[in-house]
Order: structure tokens, then C-alpha cells, then sequence
């Protein structure tokens, strides 16, 4: 299931406080599962999902030049991990930092 990329006003968002932002920086973590021409990395990283009962929350997709970027958002145990594939780059992972450990891991084993 795709959908376009949402439009959002700029008053939808909430400035971060430093607190905040902080408090992301030492809890997330990114990591990235593979580059762009790695054609394995998105169905073990779907079998992995899988196995964990990952929860679809959200999709999106845009086109920027020649870059193509799809965001997905699972949640997993009740914590969410935002997916990124994007042309150029590959697909990088990024939540808490234990969650995120935990799925490269299992992506890992099953290379």
C-alpha cells in the first residue's frame, strides 16, 4: 500500500525543546542495513518484521529530483521504528537504541 506524500502546514509542527532533542539524541540511534544496490537487505528486513509482529503505522513516498525516499513506520512492542529507503542511499533503520540494535541484529544473522 503506497500513498502520497502529505503536505503539512508548518503550524502543524511543535518546536522541540533542547530537553527534547537531547533526550532523542541519547536515546535513538540510526543504523544503515545496506546500500542502495543491495537487493537483499528489504526482504530480510520484511522477514524479520514479520517475525517480530511489526505493526504498519504509516507510509509515505515523494520523488525530489532523482532521489526517491519511502518512510515506513512500524511499531514493534509498543515502540517505533521509522524505515528509510531512499535512492543513493539504501535503507537505514532508526528508534530506540536497543530496538534498532535488535533488528540490524536479526538482519544480520540471516545474511
Amino acid at each position: 500500500m503506497r500513498y502520497n506524500l502529505r503536505h503539512v502546514g508548518a503550524r502543524e509542527f511543535s518546536p522541540l525543546t533542547f530537553r527534547e532533542l537531547s533526550a532523542q539524541w541519547l536515546t535513538q540511534k540510526s543504523v544503515l542495513l545496506g546500500d542502495d544496490q543491495d537487493e537483499r537487505v528489504v526482504p530480510l528486513l520484511r522477514g524479520v518484521l514479520e517475525d517480530l509482529r511489526a505493526k504498519p503505522i504509516d507510509e509515505q513516498w515523494g520523488v525530489v529530483g532523482a532521489v526517491d525516499i519511502t518512510i515506513n513506520i512500524v511499531e514493534i512492542d509498543g515502540r517505533r521504528l521509522h524505515i528509510e529507503q531512499e535512492s543513493y542511499v539504501g535503507v537505514t533503520i532508526r528508534g530506540d537504541r536497543d530496538l534498532v540494535d535488535r533488528v540490524a541484529g536479526l538482519v544480520q544473522a540471516r545474511r
